[in-house]
């Protein structure tokens, strides 16, 4: 079997194919093995630490002072005194930037 070519041929196909399935099966390893590491390092930087937390929280729902003083704001709109104000006004403006100014004649 080795003394031909055609015998030399074959054994060196067979090896070459089991170098190429060796190769082909090690990289779909590696390339597996590359995404799973990559998404948990992708996940943990997308975590936000306590400071953005926090950051966050205050861009969106503001400043305790802030609501603090909105809602003293929306308790005094609201009082009866001020609902009975409205009602005898003949008047009322209102300004976009601020609450309802009403005025009695």
């Amino acid at each position: 079997m080795f003394s031909s070519v055609d015998g030399l041929y074959l054994i060196w196909g067979g090896l070459f194919k089991d170098i190429i399935l060796f190769f082909l099966a090690f990289s779909i390893f590696v390339i597996i093995l590359d995404f799973v590491i990559e998404f948990i390092l992708y996940m943990k930087d997308m975590m936000m630490d306590k400071q953005e937390i926090k950051r966050e929280y205050i861009e969106q729902e503001g400043h305790f002072e802030t609501k603090s003083r909105r809602r003293e704001l929306h308790i005094e709109i609201l009082s009866e005194q001020t609902k009975s104000d409205i009602r005898n006004s003949k008047l009322v403006v209102m300004n976009p930037t601020s609450y309802c100014n009403w005025y009695l004649f």
